[in-house]
C-alpha cells in the first residue's frame, strides 16, 4: 500500500513542481471547476515560460469508485494519458476539498486536497488493499500526506 500511494504522490509532486502559473492565471485549480474531483497543474511543455496560452494542464482526478487518474490534452508522447496512479483509495463521498482539520477516524474518503495560494497544493491520501472492506491486518490501511510545491509559481 505504501509504494502504491507513494507512486501516485510521486506522480503529482513531478508535475507540481513543473507547473507555471501567475497571480491572474494560476499554475493549480481545481477541476473541474464548480464541482471538482480532483485539481490540475499548468505545464510548459514547450518551454515557453512567457505563454501561458500554449500550456498543456496535468489533471489529477477521483474516478470510479477509488481510483485517481492522471491525464494531459496536448501532452508530449512521453506522459502517459489517463494513467491510473492507485485503485485502491477509499472512497464514500467522493474527492474532499478543503482538507478538513480533524480527518475523520475510521476514514471515509481518501483523496483530500488543499490549494495553497495557486502555488502548492497539500494532499493526502487514504488507501486500503481492498477500499471496499474494513481494515483488518490482512486489509493494511495507509495514510500519507504532503504539501507539494510549486517552483515556478507566482502568487504576487
Amino acid at each position: 500500500m505504501q509504494n502504491e500511494l507513494s507512486f501516485a504522490l510521486g506522480h503529482m509532486g513531478k508535475y507540481v513542481q513543473q507547473a507555471i502559473g501567475n497571480v491572474n492565471a494560476p499554475g493549480i485549480e481545481y477541476f473541474p471547476p464548480g464541482n471538482p474531483n480532483g485539481f490540475r497543474v499548468r505545464v510548459d511543455f514547450k518551454q515557453t515560460p512567457w505563454d501561458l496560452t500554449d500550456d498543456s494542464w496535468v489533471r489529477y482526478r477521483l474516478v470510479n469508485p477509488n481510483t485517481i487518474r492522471a491525464s494531459c490534452a496536448g501532452c508530449p508522447a512521453f506522459f502517459i494519458n489517463n494513467e491510473d496512479l492507485t485503485t485502491r483509495v477509499l472512497n464514500a463521498n467522493g474527492f474532499v476539498s478543503p482538507i478538513p482539520a480533524i480527518l475523520p477516524d475510521p476514514p471515509t474518503d481518501g483523496f483530500y486536497a488543499t490549494i495553497v495560494d495557486g502555488s502548492s497544493v497539500e494532499v493526502v491520501l487514504i488507501g486500503r488493499f481492498r477500499p471496499g472492506e474494513n481494515e483488518s491486518l490482512s486489509n493494511p490501511q495507509v495514510t500519507m500526506r504532503t504539501r507539494l510545491i510549486c517552483n515556478s509559481c507566482s502568487t504576487n
